[in-house]
């Protein structure tokens, strides 16, 4: 059975254990102040965005601007 939630960081996709900590995280940031973009600037990343692959919600972080 595979991950009902994933996280990609440049296009490289976390652990499960991982991955479940940073939506722990996400989740929790996105309860308490609503805004994407400041959660990936308390993360230390330039960008976070949601995607659903392969049916499973993903967060797509990237690490720095191009």
């Amino acid at each position: 059975m595979g991950s009902r939630l994933a996280v990609e960081v440049d296009g490289v996709k976390l652990g499960d254990d991982e991955a479940r900590e940073v939506w722990a995280r996400f989740s929790a940031f996105m309860d308490d102040q609503g805004d994407m973009q400041a959660f990936a600037k308390s993360e230390g990343v330039a960008r976070v965005t949601t995607a659903i692959r392969s049916g499973v919600p993903t967060l797509i972080v990237t690490s720095r601007e191009d």
